[in-house]
């Protein structure tokens, strides 16, 4: 049996979410028909991110320059670069790479598009559910963050903003973690948001599974997936001969 079709609004919507969810308040996004960045608050390299790349091979290294400017004018000094089965040119992951991107080390994210409601399932022993108080959303970015194998440094930031995102999402109503528990212990949780994303008006919700990896680990910094799959990661730090002077990169939570 072959490969179900995907719609191309759901495969561009799976590939690059943060490029199509509604901008929350505190964050930025500057959109053109090349690339996609998307600004949320704070340093760390999650707290930037650019997506839905589409390029020709001789706008690489002009791209990357101009990214960089405009994350020296807004403070930045890393970013996180995803890259998808659809960005261009066919092999810019390694392309960003000449220029001082590092892939990051791990699995990666997948992203799922729930366009009906789930068939039913056998009894489990997890339990998923929003978080509806701080201490839950806490915990959800506790476990984000060890998922994504923040430096010590990112883990603090992300972690101090856990209240004011909290009540900023809160207020907002268009993005929600959730917690998977088991045994009344939380082990995962996902991104979701409630409402249409505009490319795709037939989606009800994207979640980003987050799994507690006990052994550590980090996600790809900036590459991508094959077809619609977990997206490879380029991170652009400050030293970087592809961020020198600046660049960003947008957090999990």
């Amino acid at each position: 049996m072959g490969r179900p079709t995907i719609d191309e609004p759901l495969r561009r919507l799976a590939e690059d979410p943060a490029a199509s969810l509604p901008v929350e308040p505190g964050e930025e996004r500057i959109e053109v028909a090349r690339y996609v960045i998307t600004l949320q608050p704070g340093s760390h390299p999650w707290s930037v991110g650019v997506q839905r790349l589409r390029l020709d091979p001789g706008e690489v290294a002009p791209a990357v320059a101009e990214i960089r400017d405009v994350m020296t004018a807004r403070g930045r000094s890393a970013s996180m670069w995803s890259v998808g089965s659809s960005a261009t040119p066919s092999d810019l992951a390694e392309r960003l790479q000449d220029l001082g991107l590092v892939p990051e080390e791990g699995s990666g994210e997948a992203a799922m598009v729930l366009v009906r409601p789930p068939e039913p399932i056998p009894p489990t022993p997890f339990v998923v559910r929003l978080t509806d108080t701080l201490d839950e959303y806490r915990a959800a970015v506790e476990i984000m963050v060890e998922a994504f194998g923040f430096d010590p440094s990112d883990a603090s930031e992300t972690l101090a903003q856990a209240e004011p995102r909290f009540e900023r999402q809160r207020a907002s109503g268009h993005t929600r973690l959730a917690l998977v528990w088991e045994d009344d212990v939380p082990i995962a949780t996902g991104t979701g948001w409630r409402g249409n994303p505009s490319p795709c008006p037939g989606a009800r919700g994207v979640q980003r599974p987050h799994p507690r990896r006990l052994a550590g680990g980090r996600p790809h910094r900036d590459a991508g997936p094959g077809h619609v799959g977990p997206p490879r990661y380029l991170r652009a730090d400050p030293g970087s001969a592809g961020i020198r002077g600046g660049g960003g990169d947008p957090p999990a939570p």
